[in-house]
């Protein structure tokens, strides 16, 4: 319940925030976000290998969440710098109908990542997962997640499995009983 709250302000935010800032700054954003996953995927594994971290299942998936939040910002603060040069573009109403659609993509692509990094934290800390309880946006999420699995590296891929699998016996166990 607490869970499905977070995505609907986050989707909310979103959508208002594409409607403020227009169509390409919404654009350069998305662009932006899918940059960083391929950032995070092609430099976790130097991460490690510069860190001499050990490159077990746990270093990787925290290495490329770091990497990833870097790589986030770093491209934040240019489009800080990109949005200040297009603030003096005017907004008509296409602009801003555009922007709020891709302000939407943008909120459900932060969402997939908030839903991702819930499921691996809630395996670790089983404290969290009443925040998750009757969740209709993490049940869409882990059904649906099989259409993410060839964009991840194998490391989150397996953790995404297992969290489905798990999901998936708890439900239908708590539906026997």
């Amino acid at each position: 319940m607490y869970l499905d709250i977070v995505v609907i302000v986050i989707l909310i935010f979103a959508i208002l925030d594409g409607l403020k800032e227009g169509f390409l700054i919404q654009f350069f954003s998305i662009f932006g976000i899918f940059v960083d996953f391929i950032i995070a995927k092609k430099f976790t594994p130097v991460v490690i290998e510069k860190l001499s971290l050990n490159s077990d299942k746990n270093n990787y998936l925290l290495t490329y969440i770091g990497v990833f939040i870097a790589s986030y910002l770093v491209i934040s603060v240019l489009m800080f710098f990109i949005g200040m040069i297009l603030k003096s573009q005017s907004k008509g109403f296409l602009s801003r109908g555009l922007g709020g659609i891709f302000g939407l993509v943008k909120g459900l692509v932060i969402t997939i990542i908030v839903l991702f990094i819930f499921n691996y934290s809630s395996q670790k800390y089983s404290t969290l997962k009443k925040y998750g309880t009757d969740s209709k946006a993490n049940t869409f999420f882990l059904e649906k997640s099989i259409y993410l699995e060839d964009y991840l590296p194998k490391e989150l891929k397996a953790e995404l499995n297992y969290t489905k699998g798990k999901e998936l016996v708890e439900k239908y166990f708590n539906k026997m009983f």
